[in-house]
């Protein structure tokens, strides 16, 4: 395990989590929610690298299809 143990939100942006496969070469990240009734950071889930990756891919890939739709449209 890397320290620090870098944690993320359930609502975390794309160009941050593709930042965090630039910067770091964690193999995942903790996503945490925070509940105002406890005070604490509680563990939701994990998303891995490859997860982070995946989406982004499938986020390029969707663009790419769509893009020339959106050109001609107007």
């Amino acid at each position: 395990m890397h320290r620090p143990v870098i944690t993320i939100t359930p609502r975390e942006s794309l160009s941050h989590l593709a930042r965090l496969l630039l910067e770091t070469s964690h193999g995942g990240f903790p996503v945490v929610k925070y509940y105002e009734k406890t005070r604490h950071e509680v563990a939701y889930g994990l998303l891995t690298r490859y997860d982070v990756v995946l989406v982004l891919l499938l986020k390029s890939f969707l663009i790419i299809l769509i893009l020339p739709y959106l050109h001609h449209s107007g």
